[in-house]
């Protein structure tokens, strides 16, 4: 009868809903009629929205320069060309002459002055730049601006190549017979050593213009023509091959004297056979270097540098006396 009625008791708590059972309710609070497992959810979007266009910078045409300033800029621009004028007339000595036709001698060549009328080319330049206002202008001023520096490289190497000459002189005025064979030696050496160093220098200048200044700009520049750079650049290639074959001649010098020197004190040991020996090696160097002495002169002689042709044949001559006395010495000797 108990257990009756505690099952009864349990029922009724059941189905009032008490012991934590809970009913299922809808969102509203209504029941939903039919199957839950039916009902599709409307997933949140999780793309990212695409970015706005950032509108590209609109270009301010620039404002058209005024009748003034281009009247200016061009003015300017004529001052420079007429600072050319002056200075290549200062290099050629003649209003209307080429940097080519001038010689490489001393006094036929201020290289002082012409860098000092290369400042007020330079200086010219520089006023023209800031006065420039249309793109013409500024092409003309950057073509001139090269035409400067082809110049100034034109006229250091001119200098370099005649200081060469007057080295190559004084390496001649070396050679003295008549006195001790190593004081000789130490003399045409140091004169050499000096003739070599301003050599380089000057044909280190002639390879800069060919690898570093556009010829085409040069031209721009009023003294100039279509040819001034290369009829500059080959003048500049006979002077370097002609003072190239020089030095190697005073090196072939310098090596037979001191052969020579060798086979005297040789055979003032006794020792006749090595004396020979290097009488022999000396004369062939004395023979190669008349040799590149004669050509050196022929090329100056066809260039119509004939101070420098002169000077070319008295060293040839000095090689030919050299082979003729190792010569004689080797028929004395064996």
């Amino acid at each position: 009868m108990q257990r009756r009625q505690v099952l009864a008791s349990l029922g009724a708590l059941l189905a009032a809903g008490c012991l934590g059972a809970k009913r299922p309710e809808t969102a509203s609070g209504v029941r939903t009629e039919g199957d839950l497992s039916q009902v599709t959810r409307t997933p949140e979007s999780t793309d990212t929205p695409e970015p706005t266009a950032t509108p590209e910078p609109t270009e301010t045409p620039e404002p058209t320069p005024s009748e003034e300033n281009v009247d200016a800029g061009d003015e300017a621009i004529e001052r420079v060309q007429s600072a050319f004028a002056d200075t290549v007339e200062t290099y050629t000595g003649s209003d209307d002459g080429a940097l080519a036709d001038v010689p490489f001698t001393t006094g036929a060549f201020d290289v002082r002055t012409v860098l000092l009328s290369l400042d007020t080319v330079q200086s010219e330049l520089a006023a023209a730049e800031s006065a420039a206002v249309t793109d013409d202008q500024r092409e003309t001023v950057a073509d001139l601006r090269v035409a400067e520096t082809f110049l100034t490289h034109a006229a250091l190497a001119h200098s370099y190549f005649v200081e060469s000459t007057d080295r190559l002189d004084a390496t001649y005025a070396a050679f003295d017979a008549d006195a001790d064979a190593d004081d000789e030696i130490d003399a045409v050496s140091d004169a050499e050593n000096r003739f070599d160093t301003v050599f380089d220098r000057g044909s280190s200048r002639v390879s800069t213009i060919k690898n570093d200044v556009d010829d085409d700009p040069v031209a721009v520049a009023a003294p100039f023509d279509d040819d001034t750079y290369d009829d500059t650049v080959e003048r500049f290639e006979v002077i370097r091959a002609i003072l190239d074959d020089a030095s190697s001649g005073l090196d072939r010098m310098l090596q037979g004297l001191d052969e020579f020197e060798e086979a005297h004190e040789d055979e003032e040991d006794d020792d006749d056979d090595d004396a020979a020996d290097r009488a022999d090696e000396a004369r062939e160097l004395f023979d190669e270097a008349y040799d590149l002495f004669d050509d050196a002169a022929d090329a100056a002689g066809d260039a119509d540098d004939d101070d420098l042709e002169a000077l070319l044949e008295d060293l040839r001559d000095v090689a030919d006396e050299r082979y003729v006395d190792a010569d004689d010495f080797y028929d004395d000797v064996t």
